[in-house]
């Protein structure tokens, strides 16, 4: 690898020491064109006819299904967690008064329950609940508290 790194260095020094000497015009496009062609070529030239020449046997290529598992399931529950808080959050801002909103939902993101602790009337946020996120006025709990 290090003999083919130093044949390709050394053709690009003298393709661009090549470039330098044609003078300008149109003769320089299509030296420049051959010269790349050439590049090209050098470069490609070394490439396995068979994948399975690569090898890739160091410690960090390989695959820790464990390792991979760990990470999607704490991927997944903090998607699950930003779904979460934003659904309290859209909420929270149909209140009127200060209240706040308490979301319940299972694996796969759908809302099991709402908890609404409320200061007031707050008629539109539920009304929000049924009519825009689709949820049954039955399995919403509303906890009325004092200011």
């Amino acid at each position: 690898m290090r003999e083919y790194m130093k044949n390709l260095g050394t053709i690009m020094m003298m393709i661009a020491l090549s470039n330098m000497l044609i003078p300008e015009g149109g003769i320089k496009k299509f030296a420049s064109l051959a010269t790349g062609f050439m590049l090209i070529t050098a470069a490609v030239a070394v490439v396995p006819k068979n994948v399975s020449e690569f090898s890739f046997s160091s410690p960090a290529y390989t695959f820790d299904e464990k390792r991979m598992e760990e990470a999607e399931e704490k991927y997944r529950q903090q998607v699950m967690e930003n779904h979460r808080e934003n659904l309290e959050n859209l909420i929270e801002e149909n209140f009127v008064h200060s209240s706040k909103a308490q979301v319940e939902i299972d694996k796969e993101g759908n809302i099991e329950k709402v908890t609404l602790y409320v200061c007031g009337d707050e008629s539109r946020a539920i009304s929000y609940i049924v009519n825009e996120l689709k949820f049954p006025r039955e399995r919403i709990t509303v906890v009325y508290e004092k200011n």
